[in-house]
């Protein structure tokens, strides 16, 4: 783990204060080393950047941050070069690499840029945005960070967001661009940000686009269209395979994780599989006939009520402080099991998020999408049944309709960059569960872990897009 912050045009005697804030973040990310410690500021006196990482020890073989006289490059989450040419875990490769990281890098990532001699900085998120990256902009101050809660310490930002608290409460995450702080956001999927002296407003360009997604050609899958995606998915886990010696892989009943095992096993790569549940449960009992049939190094991860409920208070706190308060607090067993895969080493954690979306998972079960077509309204209308919920009337009507509003809003934009509507129910699982839901969830633990899934890769949402939805409905990928 890899916390950050920097200051675009950030009064300069403030740098001491916003190195004490983020001093303070390991009271809440325990693993974060103070000896990493490091900040920097521009000739020009424009650009503040600084970070604090887990101790390289636990780290290792990752390198997150290199610098030189003019510059410093550094990253949070986990790039993977899909090729292998390069580590790119090693902030000395991305920085040799820069002109070329949008190409093809896949993973959970955030990789900036920071030069000294004109100030200039570049911010590069990952294409399905699960790397949260936040920021704060007011006049030509610009806050961003990968934590919300430092970046309002820093600013002093307490007022919660309207909208973020009513998707939260209605949805069970925050998405769209929001937080739960008011003024706080979230940098989109797969965008290039470049700010330059002399310029308040960065330079946005979207490398990984929604639009060429909606325009992707609808083909036929035939045995040969398979045969390529599976190898291109098992090249990046030969690539991960190679460079770490500490991966796991989540090993359960649902087909997502049984398919990146098969994926795993054909290709002879070796990692530790585990389940996390009770041994009666239908979970562990297929993954343990799946693990004595293949002779897998497997490991079942039994979480006892009795912990639960010891740990719940500490946990739900560790939950709340280390998401931003963005996730459920009912992932307390799931911390539990994290802390015991990964020990003192920070590891690799292989899943199946993501899988969902080549088999219409917003879809299902309602045939009427694919027998007679939405309009815009109708869309609208179904997927906020689907999603918005006032549980039973609890939670006030004017959070249902910000919801509301918010959805209608997803619906018309997406509509707008091509995509036909019968694809706007898997778009929306890409771009906002994936994106935030996902990504949130997945910062409970980023301290202890990083997360490496083959279907939220550019190889995997591409082929699901060049499916017609009911092709993804009816004949998905993992089945096949």
């Amino acid at each position: 783990m890899n916390l950050f912050v920097i200051g675009w045009n950030l009064p300069e005697g403030r740098d001491q204060e916003v190195l004490a804030e983020l001093k303070k973040m390991n009271e809440i990310y325990p693993r974060l080393d103070s000896t990493t410690l490091w900040h920097r500021r521009s000739t020009s006196g424009s650009l503040f950047t600084a970070s604090m990482h887990t101790a390289d020890r636990a780290a290792a073989p990752r390198r997150y941050v290199t610098q030189g006289d003019s510059e410093v490059v550094f990253y949070s989450g986990l790039p993977v070069n899909s090729t292998g040419g390069y580590s790119a875990h090693h902030a000395e490769a991305l920085s040799l690499n820069w002109d070329h990281l949008t190409e093809n890098l896949e993973g959970m990532y955030c990789i900036i840029r920071a030069a000294d001699t004109p100030a200039r900085l570049e911010l590069i998120t990952d294409i399905t945005g699960m790397e949260q990256v936040y920021y704060f902009h007011q006049g030509d101050l610009w806050l961003i960070s990968n934590s919300v809660r430092l970046i309002g310490c820093i600013g002093k930002l307490r007022a919660l967001d309207p909208l973020g608290v009513s998707l939260f409460l209605s949805t069970g995450w925050v998405w769209d661009d929001r937080t739960l702080l008011s003024d706080i956001r979230v940098v989109s999927a797969g965008q290039l940000w470049t700010w330059k002296e002399g310029r308040d407003e960065p330079d946005r360009t979207c490398y990984f686009k929604p639009s060429d997604l909606a325009c992707l050609r609808h083909k036929k899958f035939t045995t040969v269209h398979y045969k390529l995606l599976a190898d291109n998915l098992t090249q990046t886990l030969r690539v991960l395979n190679q460079s770490f010696d500490n991966v796991k892989c989540a090993l359960t009943g649902g087909l997502d994780t049984r398919f990146v095992t098969a994926l795993l096993i054909h290709a002879g790569l070796p990692v530790q599989y585990y389940t996390f549940g009770e041994k009666s449960g239908a979970d562990a009992k297929i993954a343990k006939q799946i693990a004595d049939t293949f002779n897998l190094n497997y490991k079942l991860i039994d979480i006892p009520l009795s912990d639960i409920l010891n740990n719940w208070d500490q946990g739900c706190r560790q939950i709340v402080l280390q998401s931003d308060g963005m996730v459920i607090i009912d992932y307390v067993s799931a911390l539990l099991a994290c802390q015991i895969l990964s020990n003192e080493q920070q590891i690799i954690d292989l899943g199946g998020s993501g899988g969902e979306l080549a088999r219409g998972f917003y879809s299902t079960p309602d045939l009427d999408l694919f027998l007679n077509g939405y309009d815009i309204a109708q869309m609208q209308h179904s997927l906020t049944r689907k999603i918005v919920n006032d549980s039973g009337g609890i939670i006030r009507s004017e959070a249902i309709e910000q919801s509301r509003n918010c959805m209608n809003s997803f619906v018309k934009q997406y509509s707008d960059y091509g995509f036909a509507l019968n694809d706007i129910p898997d778009v929306f699982f890409l771009y906002a569960a994936i994106h935030r839901k996902r990504g949130s969830n997945k910062r409970m633990c980023m301290q202890l872990q990083d997360f490496f899934s083959p279907f939220i890769t550019r190889a995997f949402i591409e082929a699901a897009f060049s499916m017609s939805a009911a092709q993804r409905y009816t004949e998905h990928f993992t089945i096949i």
